[in-house]
């Protein structure tokens, strides 16, 4: 009952700060709101933190490379996604070869990681969303073998692989790191769950997948639909000198919405020549819950993204 409550504050507040716009009240009043979601999860903080000081964490060889592996889940199969995660996957077994790309699914992810009982109890009573459940597998996948997370969503270019794939090979933990500070999120955009990559056993895999596993042992509900975020900034907080050293790798002024806005779009010739050409829109975040209505145009950008694409 108590995090049922909590729930619908958090939902409340956030609906009302939505309908806020009053600068730069409305940044402190964010503050405020992350900062209360923070105490309701405090004690869930405490005892991972304890839990995690007594991880014998592995060191790391400086000269060994995130493992060339990309993971990418459609929990169905392949066989039932829409066109657009079809073509997304495609694309990217042809960038970086179709062995190096794992599709992740409800019948195979056992191969690749183990996830607690409890915590696949609780998805089957329906007590963890689909949403949750993707960020818990992400994680313990990533923890266990390293590599690199992409949503069945999200394009990459060539320039994307050469400049920011390759250049950081080395780092324990990559994602996007925004130049613009977004205050309406507790990750303030200096990363996105939608692209992270990094060497198995890193810091931060090992820390939320034990935060996953406590929180889950003692509650039947996720208080905050970004829990994700909330605690990956507490332990950017708590490891300020990985974080500063993170965003100083992945800092940038990416723009990963571009596609997203533009799907309607006939001057998709500039903008492919973009994603192509610089980098900071080489990593492109789509949706495949596009209004239907653009598809009666033959000639904008859902429909170039829709195109066959062939091995």
């Amino acid at each position: 009952m108590k995090d049922k409550f909590i729930r619908l504050a958090i939902k409340s507040l956030n609906k009302i700060l939505s309908k806020v716009s009053i600068k730069p009240l409305d940044e402190q009043l964010y503050s405020l709101y992350h900062k209360f979601i923070f105490s309701c999860l405090n004690k869930d903080f405490q005892k991972s933190d304890k839990k995690y000081l007594r991880l014998i964490i592995k060191e790391k060889n400086e000269k060994e490379k995130i493992p060339f592996i990309f993971w990418i889940m459609w929990w169905q199969g392949i066989e039932s996604a829409p066109k657009l995660v079809k073509n997304n996957i495609i694309r990217l077994q042809n960038m970086v070869g179709k062995e190096n790309v794992v599709v992740i699914t409800k019948k195979n992810y056992k191969k690749f990681t183990q996830i607690s009982g409890n915590i696949e109890e609780k998805l089957k009573s329906n007590k963890i969303s689909f949403t949750h459940w993707s960020d818990i597998v992400r994680f313990n996948l990533l923890r266990d073998n390293g590599g690199y997370w992409i949503d069945s969503t999200l394009i990459l270019s060539n320039l994307f692989f050469r400049q920011f794939i390759q250049k950081n090979r080395l780092e324990d933990f990559i994602s996007i790191c925004m130049q613009q500070r977004e205050y309406h999120y507790v990750s303030l955009g200096k990363w996105q769950s939608w692209f992270l990559g990094g060497k198995s056993n890193s810091n931060l895999f090992e820390y939320m997948c034990l935060f996953y596993d406590t929180y889950f042992e003692s509650h039947d509900i996720v208080i905050d639909y970004f829990l994700t975020d909330d605690a990956m900034a507490h332990f950017f907080y708590k490891n300020k000198q990985i974080f500063n050293n993170y965003q100083n790798r992945c800092k940038g002024n990416w723009h990963p919405y571009l596609f997203a806005f533009k799907l309607g779009s006939k001057d998709y010739g500039e903008i492919l020549h973009k994603f192509d050409s610089n980098l900071w829109f080489s990593c492109q975040k789509t949706t495949y819950k596009f209004n239907r209505r653009l598809l009666k145009d033959s000639d904008n950008l859902i429909t170039d993204l829709l195109k066959n694409i062939d091995l």
